[in-house]
């Protein structure tokens, strides 16, 4: 199916354009009660835009175990928005890996990290740096809670 013909939802992602999907595909499936939408991403989109710093092996690796996926367009839209109570009340940190092509900043987050020369797929490209983040992150907290902290990694 051309992406052209999914609904105006997917193109009021921010700085979405047909175009910047490359060879993603779009099917619909579901019931026509309750239509729903698959993508799957093709091998320009992951060598250009998610795996462009990992490891080759990684990167064939992910090209035979791609799977149909969602944006879960659907299921957000009749979502009910985060509250402070819930959502507003966890401290957000928000990881940037700066060579991410896909994702925005999170400008609601009140504290930004970033890992350096890290793609979209930090777990790959950078997992030492992306361990050693999200270890920092966790022994600040433990160490606000005032639980013995984790691991420090150097």
């Amino acid at each position: 199916m051309s992406i052209c013909n999914i609904s105006g939802h997917l193109f009021s992602l921010k700085g979405r354009t047909p175009e910047s999907w490359l060879d993603t595909k779009f099917e619909s499936y579901g019931t026509p009660e309750m239509p729903l939408t698959s993508m799957l991403f093709g091998p320009k989109i992951l060598a250009s835009k998610l795996y462009q710093l990992c490891p080759i092996q990684d990167f064939t690796l992910a090209t035979i175990l791609v799977r149909p996926g969602s944006l879960f367009l659907e299921d957000l839209a009749h979502a009910n928005n985060f509250s402070n109570e819930g959502y507003g009340s966890v401290t957000r940190i928000f990881v940037v890996c700066n060579e991410d092509t896909q994702y925005q900043r999170n400008t609601n987050a009140e504290e930004v990290k970033e890992i350096k020369g890290a793609d979209h797929m930090a777990m790959l490209s950078k997992p030492r740096e992306l361990c050693c983040c999200l270890l920092e992150i966790a022994n600040r907290h433990c160490n606000a809670l005032k639980i013995d902290s984790l691991y420090i990694c150097h």
